[in-house]
């Protein structure tokens, strides 16, 4: 049993001796931040509204029955049966005009492009090219 602590009493400082904080919370810092905080949330929003308008440019909104504020998307551009039967047969026939025609593949290189069917009787006459140690005959 210790001497300074008659009677088994807890070992508590006495309040001369405690250390800690008296005051946690300082109001000043905490008033200064929080108008800050406004100030700043004020301030961006205020730019980014400017700009918002900026940004806008004057478009002004269209009558619509839907309501306001709300405008139809742009109609789509559709292609009608005739004229879709049409462009595929164009298609088709310039495809052909390719695959059994003679034509230039390019000019400028002298290459020229022959039908299908001419370029199998030439392959199977020939052969494919064989390579031999990165040569090609």
């Amino acid at each position: 049993m210790r001497k300074d602590n008659p009677g088994n009493e807890p070992n508590v400082p006495k309040p001369e001796n405690m250390r800690y904080e008296s005051g946690d919370l300082a109001l000043p810092v905490i008033l200064k931040w929080m108008a800050g905080f406004f100030a700043f949330s004020l301030l961006s929003g205020g730019v980014t509204f400017a700009i918002y308008v900026v940004m806008l440019g004057g478009q002004k909104e269209e009558a619509s029955s839907l309501g306001p504020g709300k405008r139809l998307p742009p109609a789509p551009v559709l292609q009608n049966t005739v004229t879709a039967k049409q462009d595929i047969a164009d298609l088709r026939a310039r495809e052909r005009q390719v695959l059994d025609g003679f034509g230039w593949a390019d000019k400028d290189l002298r290459t020229v492009r022959i039908p299908v069917s001419r370029a199998i009787e030439l392959t199977a006459q020939r052969g494919l090219a064989n390579r031999v140690e990165g040569v090609v005959r």
